[in-house]
This record gives structure tokens, sequence and C-alpha cells, in this order.
């Protein structure tokens, strides 16, 4: 038990731990909840998948909340039992040779959409019963590798990549901020790296018709593929696996929660094969650098995904103004990662004047920060054995 409470949770079913334990009464498995912080606020054994024995813990933990005064988790994303039970025919002979078997018609989307879509899951009845139930993408992607021919197949890497950016893409509006500060910095060209992407942009999952279209065409471009020595890259029983996960995407099961007066910024749908847009062909000159605004609760999407947001869009805790090594504040991945706070009030003025010379001098550089800070930590480190010196804070 790391975590007490959380307003994001994360459940999940495992039997590593459970083999084990071998009881009388069957076969084992765990069953955990982790909060926004992957720290784990609830653990419990069950013998069944059933959502009737993880009543009692759903129970303690809603009283857990309801005794300290805490508001109950409002999204929650699972490994199964996200929305209303349905069934899915099984496939005709050869019928995955034939490309029209995969596609998305319309009588498929009513089909998927109408009738009662939400599941009576344990977290709702129990626990919350205005609790958000998503789909953990994790999830969705292994069960469609689960049907590759092997993991071993030269086309597995490359088909696991596409469907991973199909899935997963950039915010726009972080891509714009971060161009503009490349393009306020004098970066030039105005192009973000791939880390600095991961580092202080976003990413989301699109709205169910769009990330519908995004995994139709990768898997239209792996159809019927094979390698050198004529081996498929799909099993046949992926049309059905297509077909299930096709249901969770159009009701909504994946796709990140629209919170009310924000804005969907999905890039365009992408050429033969899905791909993430590095940065815009023609960004807009700035006179003054970006400024981030907290998005409040929309890091909810970061259960799902896995991904790391820019500090300063997060909603985090005011952090330490006094400019000491303490200052620096590491944190989990999940929250943000590090976070490093520099109070200019508090310098002498022989320590700025040495931090603005080293600015100007790396002006323009890429990696300008962490130059800065290797030389002024040589600097401080040879003017240790002075005590007059002012190259320290007070």
């Amino acid at each position: 038990m790391q975590g007490t409470f959380g307003q994001v949770v994360r459940s999940d079913h495992t039997r590593k731990v459970a083999r084990k334990v071998i009881l009388s009464s069957g076969t084992m498995s765990s069953y955990a909840i982790m909060n926004k912080n992957w720290m784990i606020a609830s653990w419990v054994l069950v013998q069944s998948k059933t959502e009737k024995s993880l009543t009692p813990m759903y129970q303690g933990l809603a009283k857990r909340y309801d005794d300290a005064g805490v508001e109950k988790a409002k999204y929650h994303w699972v490994d199964r039992d996200c929305c209303a039970p349905f069934r899915i025919p099984d496939l005709q002979h050869g019928e995955c040779l034939n490309w029209d078997a995969w596609k998305t018609t319309e009588s498929i989307v009513v089909e998927a959409t109408v009738g009662a879509l939400e599941n009576t899951c344990a977290s709702c009845t129990d626990y919350n019963r205005n609790i958000v139930v998503k789909l953990d993408l994790f999830r969705c992607m292994r069960r469609f590798t689960w049907e590759c021919t092997s993991e071993h197949h030269s086309l597995y890497s490359t088909f696991c990549q596409l469907l991973s950016s199909a899935f997963s893409v950039v915010d726009q509006e972080d891509l714009l901020k971060l161009t503009s500060a490349y393009q306020f910095c004098g970066i030039q060209p105005p192009n973000p790296t791939k880390q600095h992407i991961r580092e202080h942009c976003r990413t989301l999952i699109p709205a169910p018709a769009e990330l519908v279209n995004r995994v139709e065409k990768v898997l239209r471009h792996f159809h019927l593929t094979t390698d050198p020595n004529n081996v498929p890259l799909f099993k046949h029983t992926m049309l059905k696996t297509w077909r299930i996960q096709r249901v969770h995407i159009l009701r909504g099961c994946l796709s990140d929660p629209q919170l009310p007066g924000e804005p969907c910024t999905v890039p365009p749908p992408p050429g033969p094969t899905p791909s993430v847009n590095l940065a815009p062909s023609t960004p807009a000159p700035v006179a003054q650098p970006p400024q981030l605004h907290p998005a409040g609760s929309r890091n909810v999407q970061l259960m799902s995904q896995g991904s790391m947001e820019h500090p300063a869009i997060m909603e985090t805790s005011p952090l330490p103004l006094r400019s000491s090594p303490q200052s620096a504040r590491t944190g989990p991945i999940k929250t943000g990662g590090r976070v490093f706070v520099l109070d200019h009030k508090r310098w002498p003025s022989p320590m700025k004047a040495a931090i603005d010379s080293l600015l100007n001098t790396y002006h323009g550089q890429k990696e300008m920060v962490k130059l800065v800070d290797k030389d002024y930590a040589a600097m401080v480190h040879q003017s240790a054995s002075d005590p007059n010196s002012h190259l320290k804070s007070h």
C-alpha cells in the first residue's frame, strides 16, 4: 500500500503473484488499484475475475473516502468490463482473406453505439455511480499483438510502431507552444526533437470516429502481408479481434475524456499509414515567450497512455521559491518528471552577472540550459576556496 487516495484510478488483474499462492479452492489472481501517481491504493487476491468478487474491496475503498471526507475518483481505467457486454459472431472459413470483411460501415457503427452502453461494474455500483470507466490502452494494443504470428516476424516491430502511432497522437497545442519556444530562443529551423516532444508535449487518444479510421488504415496496410518465407503477419483470428476492439473504440472506451470547454486538438488523418507530425510546416512567428497555463484535470488521460506531461501544464502543488539545491525537485515520471525552479530575486549581483554572461554565450543552442548549468557549476567549484566569493546563494 503506497497511496491512500486518488482522483484518477487504474485497476488490473494479474496472475504472476497469485501463482505463488496455491489453495484447494482453485486458481487465484491478484487485483490491484492504483492512483494517478501509480501508487497502489488497494490490492486483493480473488478466485475469479467476476465483478461480484470485487464488491467487498470497492465497498471498503468507498468507506475510506467517506470517512476521510475526500471526493471519490471520477475516472477509472480497467483491463476488462469497460462497457455493456456484446457478442461477435464466429468467423466464416476464409472470411479474413477478403478486405471488405474488415471495413467499418455505417450499419456497424449504429449497431455498436445504440442501446445501453454502460456496464454495471463493481466500481460503479459499490464505489462511485458517476465514475467514468475506460479501457486501458495497453490491454487493447496487446490484444492486437497477440494475434500476430510471432514476435520474431520481420514485420512485427513495424506493425507495433504504426499501431501505437494510430492510437496516440501529439497534442498540437503543446507542439505549437514548443515550436514557439524554439523560435524565441533563436533555434533555427524550429523543428522540435523527438526527445523534447516526449518531455514537453502531451499525447492523447483521438475521438472514436477518428480513432477507428486510423487503426483501420494500419490493418489495411498489413492485410495479407508476408515475410520473405511467405509467413503471414496476422493470424486468421485477427479479424475477430478487430471486430471486438472496434466496438470498444466506437463506444468511446479508449478515447480520452473530453472535458467541458476544451477543444480537441487532433492532427488531420495521415497518409497510407498513421504517423505523428513532429512540427507544423509553417510555424507562426512570435514576439514573446509562450505562456503555459495550467490545464487542471486534463492530465487524466495519462493513466491510459503512460506518457509524460510538461510540468508547467500539469496541476501540481506549489514549489519552493528559494534558489538552492532543494529548489530542484524531482518526482515520478507520471506526475511530470523533473522540475527546476530558480528565483532570481534571491541571487546576489555577481551571480546574476555570471549566469547572464553564460546565457548570452550559449544563446540559440538546443542544450543551452545544460551547458550553462555545467559551466556555472565549474565556476562555483573553482570559487569555493575563496571565502569572499559571491557565486553562491544566501
